[in-house]
Order: C-alpha cells, then sequence, then structure tokens
C-alpha cells in the first residue's frame, strides 16, 4: 500500500508541474498555421502581380526550318505578361500548328524569359504532283511547299497515279532505307511510278542507274541495294540498272 501512494504522488507532482498537456497548445498550433496559411496567401498575391516576373525575352533553340520571327510571332502575346499567368499549353498547341513543327515545349526560366524548344519534323522526301513540289516527312506527311531559297537534299517522289496508295508505298521504302541504311538513302535521287503497275524505281548513284524495287519486303531490298552499290565487284558502268524485287537475287540490265 506504501508503494502505491507513493506511486500516486510522484504522478500527481509530474502533472502539477507542467508533464501534461497544455489546454493552449492546440490554439497556438491553429494560429501559427493561420499565420503561415496568410503569408503563403500574400507571397502569392505578389508573385502573380509583380511584373517583376512580366515576361521579357523569348529564346528559341532547335531551329532548321522553322524561322526564328516564326516562333516568336506566335508567343508574342506573351511578352509583357506575368509568366505563372500564362497558359504554356495553350503557346505549346500554338507552335506545333506550324506546319514544320512536330513538337514544341516551352520553359520558364525566372525570372523573365521563356525558352522554347522546337522538335522539327523530319524530312523524307520531295513529293512531285501536278500542284507542284511538297515536302514530306518520315511519318507521310504532307508538311508544306518548299521554301524559296531553301535547299533540300532529298529524293523525288513522282509518278504516283493512284493516290495514296503508290505515295505511301513510297514513303514506306524510302523510311525503311534512311532508317536502315542512311548510306543507301542518300544515293537515291528518285522514286518514281510507270503507269498503275505499283512498282517503285529508284535512280541511284551518280551514274542514275535505273533500280526496279518492286513492291513490299522493303527491308530485304535495302539490305540488297546496300550489297549491290558497296560491296560489288561488277563495274556499273556497263549496266542500265538493276533488278531486285525477287528473293534472294539480283539482276543487272545490259546497256
Amino acid at each position: 500500500m506504501t508503494g502505491r501512494k507513493k506511486s500516486s504522488r510522484r504522478s500527481a507532482k509530474r502533472k502539477f508541474e507542467g508533464g501534461g498537456r497544455s489546454p493552449w497548445q492546440p490554439l497556438l498550433i491553429l494560429l501559427g498555421l493561420t499565420v503561415f496559411g496568410f503569408a503563403v496567401w500574400k507571397f502569392t498575391i505578389w508573385v502573380m502581380s509583380t511584373k517583376y516576373f512580366n515576361v521579357r525575352e523569348v529564346t528559341v533553340s532547335g531551329l532548321r526550318y522553322v524561322k526564328e520571327n516564326e516562333v516568336k510571332a506566335e508567343v508574342a502575346d506573351a511578352v509583357g505578361v506575368n509568366t505563372f499567368k500564362l497558359k504554356i499549353s495553350v503557346y505549346e498547341e500554338r507552335l506545333e500548328g506550324l506546319p514544320w513543327v512536330k513538337e514544341a515545349r516551352i520553359y520558364r526560366e525566372l525570372p523573365s524569359r521563356l525558352q522554347v524548344d522546337i522538335s522539327e519534323r523530319e524530312l523524307l522526301a520531295l513529293l512531285n504532283t501536278r500542284g507542284g513540289l511538297t515536302v514530306v516527312d518520315s511519318e507521310g506527311n504532307l508538311v508544306a511547299p518548299p521554301r524559296v531559297g531553301e535547299i533540300y537534299d532529298l529524293p523525288l517522289i513522282s509518278g504516283c497515279v493512284d493516290g495514296e496508295g503508290q505515295f505511301l508505298e513510297a514513303v514506306n521504302f524510302l523510311r525503311a532505307a534512311k532508317t536502315l541504311c542512311p548510306q543507301v538513302y542518300s544515293k537515291i535521287s528518285e522514286v518514281y511510278f510507270l503507269g498503275r503497275n505499283l512498282n517503285l524505281y529508284a535512280l541511284v548513284d551518280e551514274s542514275a542507274k535505273r533500280v526496279k524495287i518492286g513492291r513490299g519486303f522493303y527491308r530485304d531490298k535495302v539490305f540488297k541495294l546496300w550489297l549491290a552499290l558497296f560491296h560489288s565487284e561488277i563495274d556499273f558502268n556497263s549496266f542500265a540498272g538493276f533488278d531486285i524485287r525477287f528473293p534472294g537475287k539480283i539482276f543487272y540490265t545490259q546497256n
């Protein structure tokens, strides 16, 4: 009994000396949170309204065919606006509406700069139609007419009389060549069709040899082109061209 009385006295003494939680503690915590929230609110208002964060400069990277002034024209109305008030996605969508732009990303560089990173479309060929020339990208999209004064080191697609079917065949062949063997792709000056037979022909190398490609199995045919052009001991000067339509064979055409 004596031990219990001593223990009770020690517990009571601790409570009396302030060992328990103060009844003011929740109120102090609430007051602290209120003051902190008010400070954050006031700081947010200041950030959103101060001219210190107004956009003063726009820098652009990744350009080859797109003109810098075209890009800046699309974001011109952002200059002078508080950077935190801008909806960046709206400007990115605007830029991706430009024919040559595949993807646009805009980054805030505080306090007052916008950095625009442009990824242009990967150009594949020039489509020759009655309406003139049109640049084609690697996904088969018709991008835009060539820019005046620009030089495009791209093969030509011509003779498409059956519309999209032939056009996409040409795109598939050129895309396979560019992806699998850029060395072969660089030697192709033209892919064209004769009539409606859906056969592809390529004018290859400086001597403009005609190569009958045929339809489909483009991976294998690109490999055969690579063998014929770069690993063959045959004198091309004595041939008008060659035929790689048939599996495992290359036929040469006499002049």
